[in-house]
């Protein structure tokens, strides 16, 4: 390899992982929208930024809506199940804007599987005996903060909202069935 190509290449490297660092250090939305527009090239910044338990996550799904890599499906077909409904919302969005029929399951994976009681969940829901919330303070042995994970089958409702519009722009006969059952839900 000539020194030019071997100069060009870690300058090619280095600018994503310079935003990688920027965005872990100072969540924006500049430096997720760096690392997306970079490209499949910049892959395993995104993975990592995608991976951070922060508002980096969230930041750079959001920002795979705005530059979509097609490469990056399997990371956003895993961050659209997160708890983070944040991180989980965008996701869902970045595989609309992907339109890849690949994504169909692990978006329909999102939609409700009770058909009684509490088939979503949201910053808070009512429990017997009062409202149990994203907020309620839960420690565990290391005395962090912990946040409950949703009961089985019972998606955040932010995550199936997105998750049902990603379905509508991929398209195909099993998108096409799963909005027809959701639109007759009179939650929709």
């Amino acid at each position: 390899m000539s020194y030019l190509a071997a100069l060009l290449a870690a300058m090619a490297i280095a600018g994503p992982q310079e935003d990688l660092q920027d965005l872990l250090a100072h969540p924006a939305p500049e430096s997720a929208l760096a690392l997306a527009a970079a490209g499949p090239a910049a892959l395993p910044q995104i993975s990592e930024a995608a991976r951070a338990e922060s508002v980096a996550s969230a930041l750079m799904a959001w920002a795979l809506c705005s530059h979509p890599i097609a490469e990056s499906r399997p990371l956003l077909e895993q961050l659209v199940s997160l708890y983070d409904q944040q991180t989980s919302y965008w996701a869902a969005c970045a595989l609309g804007e992907l339109r890849d029929t690949a994504s169909v399951p692990a978006l329909l994976a999102q939609m409700p599987t009770r058909t009684e009681g509490r088939r979503y969940w949201e910053l808070a829901y009512r429990v017997p005996g009062g409202w149990v919330t994203m907020y309620d303070r839960q420690y565990d042995a290391q005395g962090q903060v912990t946040i409950p994970p949703a009961p089985e089958g019972v998606p955040n409702v932010r995550t199936t909202f997105a998750a049902l519009g990603a379905l509508g722009r991929i398209g195909g006969p099993e998108a096409a069935q799963c909005l027809r059952k959701m639109l007759s839900d009179d939650v929709w």
